[in-house]
């Protein structure tokens, strides 16, 4: 990442949509909104999202813009092992399903077999999401080891910049949110997506969206970005949405993406740059012992008796429950996330049904 950001920009501005965890976050990078999602949601929850093939927003998500603009798009899902941490979350989002997903493996040749998709979402392996430490993942979670994560973001980039597309593409790097981490920085007033109120169906504090939460480290890269810039414009990730809404033509979901400041200043020089870094520096080896190291004796793994509540947990069990429901064209008779209580419950039923869901 800092052979990145002296090759290309910084945004040293970019805040997370919300105050706020994980799951709402993502949201916004994919819908401009939560919801009104404010929190990590609950087995509670999101087996009210079965109802609806998954959680849905007002006015839907980028990727239904997309193909209503006739745009291709697609999503990759990290490494497969360790099993539980390759579960994308996207794939809870209603229209997207988990077998629309391919595998990470497979980029760097799709890239150069006439790849014909105007968006692509890459989602990293979590690691073990079923004790929170994410030990073994893709992610850079403060639990774990970052190295994993300088891997992907160093093949990711390598497969751009060699590819037929390197002179057509732009690459986002960020961060769903602050990770805990301290900042010295207030987090400014936000425009309220404005397609939910506050104490709707999944907005237990009341939050009306009016405030951005802690900054988050961004990275643009593309042939057409200056060499070590550093943006101070306010973004957020419905920036995201917004720049690709400007790119193809398309109307924004919500007031927040409307508003958004986009990233096309960050790649408006007039001719591609021809001496942009083709190989990025390795990251530091990891020993066989450290790969399988679980970081941090402060936090030892869970019981598998602890409830399943508090994190992410929940929702990557409804990913796989509502791939389940997919496959089988059924809509009820299956094990649903709420009935999993325990952490040893979760991995026998993710272990059981994950490996026939996922796209190989």
């Amino acid at each position: 990442m800092t052979s990145l950001a002296k090759e290309f920009a910084v945004c040293d501005h970019w805040y997370a949509s919300l105050p706020g965890p994980t799951w709402p976050n993502r949201f916004f990078v994919h819908a401009a909104s939560s919801g009104g999602l404010d929190h990590s949601p609950t087995t509670i929850e999101t087996a009210l999202w079965s109802t609806a093939s998954g959680f849905s927003f007002a006015n839907g998500t980028i990727f239904d813009r997309l193909t209503q603009a006739g745009k291709a798009w697609r999503i990759y899902h990290g490494k497969k092992t360790p099993l539980e941490g390759s579960i994308p979350s996207v794939a809870a989002l209603k229209g997207i399903r988990l077998s629309d997903t391919h595998a990470y493996e497979n980029f760097e040749s799709d890239l150069n077999n006439g790849y014909p998709n105007a968006y692509t979402f890459i989602e990293p392996n979590y690691g073990n999401i079923l004790n929170n430490t994410y030990s073994g993942g893709q992610s850079q979670h403060p639990m774990d080891d970052v190295r994993r994560g300088e891997a992907l973001i160093k093949s990711t980039y390598e497969s751009l910049r060699k590819s037929t597309i390197w002179l057509n593409s732009l690459m986002i790097i960020t961060y769903d949110e602050h990770g805990g981490f301290y900042d010295h920085v207030a987090p400014p007033a936000a425009i309220p997506p404005g397609d939910t109120v506050p104490h709707s169906q999944y907005n237990v504090t009341g939050f009306p969206f009016d405030q951005f939460g802690v900054r988050v480290p961004a990275l643009v890269i593309s042939a057409y970005t200056g060499q070590n810039l550093i943006s101070h414009l306010p973004y957020d990730h419905s920036s995201i949405p917004a720049t690709l809404e400007i790119m193809f033509g398309m109307q924004a979901l919500t007031n927040r993406d409307a508003s958004a400041n986009t990233l096309c200043s960050l790649a408006s020089l007039a001719v591609p740059r021809t001496d942009t870094l083709k190989i990025l520096p390795d990251p530091a080896p990891m020993t066989a012992a450290q790969d399988n190291l679980i970081p941090r004796e402060m936090a030892p793994a869970m019981p598998g008796t602890a409830s399943v509540e508090g994190g992410n947990l929940p929702g990557f069990l409804f990913v796989v429950q509502k791939a389940q429901q997919e496959q089988r064209g059924l809509q009820d008779g299956l094990v649903q996330p709420a009935e999993i209580k325990t952490r040893s419950e979760a991995r026998d039923y993710i272990e059981s049904n994950l490996p026939g869901l996922m796209r190989k």
